[in-house]
């Protein structure tokens, strides 16, 4: 059985599916041009001449044969005492192949105005637009991805480094021992009203797997349904949830919400390892146009096997809800900041009965030239109920978990449809639990680089 799968063979995969460019942009991207310029426009009305003017050079790099972007562009930073940049942009505006949806006689007044302005801000009066114009949602009844990754794992296992134990099917493993492996999955989503009004049901269905080189019974295979049906618009076309995203309209509102059932069955080198089912709801206020609160409530129903590595006693429920604050930078979706705190209740059997409180972290941020970064952190702690918990030493105090971990990715988009991402991340864990004298503690140390792509078809 394949165990490992080689870097060079996941670049070569990427290198052959590569799409071939096409003149102009592709549906998605004329779809998040449009957001981009209504948000400019809104600026525009707002007095947020310098935001505006973000929003709108977005959308010309996005939809650069539109004239429409181009010449609002242009009066932004002609309001800004950009004067020969404006001219060069509504000069380009009045060239676009597809010419602005302004009267020609005011562009070239704009033009005319620009080419005698000096190092002054002019402050000319923006043409009248209608105040709940809205971009087409042009994204097609569903979309997919493929996603390919290979890299090194320092602890697989999740063990102490002083730790020894049997290996399954003989022969010994060592705590901290690493590997090199590789993962394949695969994402289809199915959308059929995502451009009405009302409620969007959308359907999504997703299987991954992946490879270890010296470590095969790691290899965890995954397929997962999930149907969620969303109320409300959003700017970026998608909401959040957290059983992973669903798509709604573009636009602007105050509230949103989201509603997801799924299932998840998971094998552990083909043999059966778990099965889960879900339900979530989440909901977003937009407090103002810089900030908004999301609130997300999850439960879960797990079943192990009890075969294998797999232990039945595991088996219980999870119930968790977690408050977090979101910050976007000057008005923007794709510049965020995101601050959480959960909490969690797992039911199973004493020896893992827990409830968990956490704080996370998270940043995304464009860099430019297709290029942006993702941060990520948490801290977590979990305090199980029973001394059973405390496996050898049922007398003693019940466990006590610390896990902090960290990540960072950067993406460069390639294409519009070929993305590659680096990853590396790392996890700490510490424990109470004491294994007796000269023997090592529950805690790890785990660290974990990768290099991958996706491709969106």
């Amino acid at each position: 059985m394949l165990r490992a799968v080689p870097l060079a063979v996941l670049v070569l995969c990427g290198l052959a599916i590569l799409p071939a460019r096409t003149g102009g942009a592709t549906a998605p991207h004329l779809a998040e041009s449009g957001v981009d310029l209504v948000e400019g426009l809104a600026a525009l009305q707002a007095g947020r001449d310098a935001e505006a003017a973000d929003w709108f050079a977005e959308a010309v790099r996005l939809d650069p044969e539109a004239g429409t972007p181009r010449y609002w562009h242009g009066l932004a930073l002609l309001r800004l005492g950009r004067a020969a940049e404006a001219a060069e942009e509504l000069a380009a505006g009045l060239a676009a192949k597809r010419s602005p949806d302004v009267a020609r006689e005011r562009v070239l007044a704009d033009l005319e105005a620009a080419r005698r302005a000096g190092a002054e801000p002019v402050r000319l009066e923006p043409p009248e637009i209608e105040p709940d114009e809205r971009p087409t949602d042009d994204r097609g009844l569903w979309e997919g991805n493929l996603g390919l990754e290979a890299g090194t794992d320092s602890n697989p296992n999740l063990l102490s480094k002083e730790l020894i134990l049997p290996r399954p099917g003989g022969g010994l493993v060592r705590g901290g021992e690493g590997d090199t492996g590789g993962l394949l999955g695969a994402r289809i989503g199915v959308y059929p009203f995502h451009a009405s009004t009302g409620p969007n049901v959308g359907v999504s269905l997703e299987v991954r797997r992946s490879y270890h080189r010296d470590f095969g019974y790691l290899d965890l295979g995954t397929a997962r349904g999930m149907v969620g049906i969303a109320f409300g618009r959003d700017p970026l076309g998608f909401l959040e949830g957290p059983l992973g995203t669903a798509r709604v309209p573009f636009g602007t509102g105050r509230l949103s919400a989201l509603l997801q059932v799924g299932g998840s069955d998971y094998r552990l080198n083909g043999a059966p390892f778990l099965r889960v089912w879900e339900g979530a709801a989440s909901l977003l206020c937009q407090e103002t146009p810089g900030t908004a609160t999301r609130l997300d409530l999850a439960g879960a129903s797990r079943g192990f096997s009890g075969s294998g590595l797999s232990d039945e006693q595991r088996s219980g429920r999870d119930l968790s809800l977690q408050v977090s604050q979101l910050l976007y930078f000057f008005g923007r979706r794709d510049r965020l900041f995101r601050l959480g705190a959960l909490a969690m209740d797992r039911q199973s059997h004493p020896a893992f009965a827990a409830s968990r409180l956490a704080g996370n972290a998270g940043l995304k941020w464009p860099l430019g030239l297709r290029w942006k970064v993702e941060l990520e952190g948490e801290l977590r702690r979990d305090r199980y109920h029973d001394p059973e918990s405390n496996l050898f030493n049922t007398a003693g105090p019940p466990r006590r978990d610390t896990l902090r971990r960290g990540a960072l990715a950067v993406i460069w988009e390639a294409t519009d449809r070929l993305r590659w991402t680096a990853r590396g991340a790392f996890a700490s864990r510490t424990s109470n639990v004491d294994l007796g004298d000269a023997l090592p503690d529950l805690g790890y140390r785990r660290a974990t680089f990768t290099l991958g792509m996706g491709w969106i078809f």
